[in-house]
């Protein structure tokens, strides 16, 4: 019953089927708070109401839903917090995220065979328990968007976890070593206040990390050059830190994998349970056939040039960036960063970089974003960038006197001549402003959005 226009409450008379199993009446505009018809369905095993408009507690007070391995009720509008009768089922999978809900997380929910548990997009709040680190089966931990504080737990050492997504809480202090020991192909606890030297980490770091996300913290020191060991990495955000020193020369050792990949996991039942990690899970049940999957919708939030962009869908197994902008980096932009040619988007703005652009750039074939602006960068841009057919957005426009490239030579035609319209159009703009005006430290932000702020 997924995906139509039914509005209303659920009606009393679902708990007549005594023998229903699966329950989908996602994707609608239902409303109200779920019956206690619901809770009767002692047989159900997958309970999908998300993306409705239910209201209230998650599930009435006296459910006994002994049976249930999956429970999906993102996308509403529940209150109240995670009610630990959920620890008397055999959940699998769990998704309660983007609803209201608070407090904590039950200690209980170690004691199931949590395979997938996302609670992102609510208001749950205190530390991380120590209890997390007994999620032995868990593949796919979701715990952003909420406000968590405290350290990641010294313990946490979860053999089986791929994707762990701790955005936007106020989490801090170092990353602990035992990360190190996790299978983990993504990472992102960007958005928190965690600090210190990444060095010592990336020593022992994840290296089948395909994503990983620092972003937005107050990590400092040099980029290690371990992290070049990272080979198979396609989207790397270190952005709106403090790391200082140079850019690895040896990055371009990243990228040795062509898609994000997908997981699956066999459960006792026969059936075949498939998910795509992502960076804000939503997870879909689906009957293919007679074949219950679980998918995720992939959604990765990347910052261009000041922008922030959602890539959702399969569109994700083509992304790629590298962001380090936001930084205290200085030096040259190293000549081999032109060998990163499955780049799709490459920000190096508001650091302290000197020197000539290198030519070496036109070897990235594929990019699309290259954002260089409100360095120390001197001297022309290279023609040979004009090879570049497929960006769509260039910036290397000199702000506040940092960037002093040749005015003459700012934006060559045949590199302007390969840029879509709406990037012709702005960088036109400022170029015209700034030649009116005379003077390069008038040049700031416009209506486009570009801008050197931090």
């Amino acid at each position: 019953m997924s995906r139509n226009l039914f509005q209303g409450a659920i009606p009393p008379s679902f708990s007549n089927i005594h023998q229903l199993r699966y329950l989908d009446l996602s994707n609608n505009n239902f409303s109200g708070q779920p019956s206690d018809s619901i809770g009767g369905l002692h047989q159900l095993d997958i309970l999908d109401l998300s993306k409705n408009k239910f209201h209230g507690k998650p599930l009435p007070e006296n459910s006994n839903l002994a049976s249930l391995s999956s429970l999906l009720l993102n996308d509403n509008q529940f209150v109240g917090e995670i009610p630990s009768y959920l620890c008397q089922s055999r959940l699998m999978f769990v998704d309660i995220s983007e609803n209201q809900l608070s407090g904590n997380l039950p200690s209980c929910l170690s004691n199931l065979f949590l395979i997938i548990l996302n609670v992102g997009g609510n208001n749950l709040e205190g530390q991380l328990p120590n209890d997390l680190c007994n999620y032995s089966s868990l593949q796919y931990l979701d715990l952003s968007r909420n406000h968590f504080f405290g350290e990641i737990p010294s313990c946490f050492n979860l053999s089986s976890l791929e994707y762990l997504n701790l955005n936007e809480n106020l989490l801090t202090g170092l990353i602990p070593i035992a990360l190190s020991g996790t299978p983990l192909k993504i990472l992102d606890i960007g958005n928190n206040e965690f600090f210190g030297d990444i060095s010592s980490w990336i020593r022992g770091a994840i290296l089948n990390l395909e994503i990983l996300s620092l972003k937005g913290n107050n990590f400092t020191g040099p980029i290690s050059e371990k992290i070049c060991n990272l080979k198979y990495v396609r989207i790397l955000d270190l952005s709106h830190n403090n790391f200082s020193g140079h850019i690895p020369s040896c990055l371009d050792n990243m990228g040795h994998v062509e898609s994000v990949r997908s997981y699956s996991v066999e459960i006792n039942t026969g059936i075949t349970w498939e998910f795509h990690p992502s960076y804000k899970g939503i997870i879909e049940v689906k009957d293919y056939g007679g074949y219950l999957t679980i998918m995720e919708v992939e959604d990765i939030d990347f910052e261009t040039k000041s922008r922030s962009y959602i890539y959702k869908g399969s569109i994700i197994n083509y992304f790629s960036g590298l962001d380090l902008s936001c930084n205290q980096l200085v030096g040259k932009i190293p000549m081999e960063m032109g060998n990163m040619s499955w780049l799709r988007a490459l920000n190096l703005s508001n650091n302290q970089l000197s020197g000539l652009i290198p030519d070496t750039l036109s070897r990235l074939t594929n990019i699309e974003s290259l954002d260089l602006s409100c360095n120390m960068l001197t001297g022309s841009i290279p023609t040979q960038l004009a090879e570049l057919y497929f960006i769509e957005v260039f910036s290397s426009i000199p702000r506040n006197s940092r960037n002093t490239l040749s005015i003459a030579t700012l934006i060559p035609k045949k590199i302007l001549n390969n840029l879509g319209d709406i990037s012709k159009d702005r960088i036109r703009n400022r170029v015209n402003r700034e030649v009116i005006n005379g003077n390069r430290k008038d040049v700031g932000v416009d209506e486009n959005g570009f801008s050197c702020q931090r």
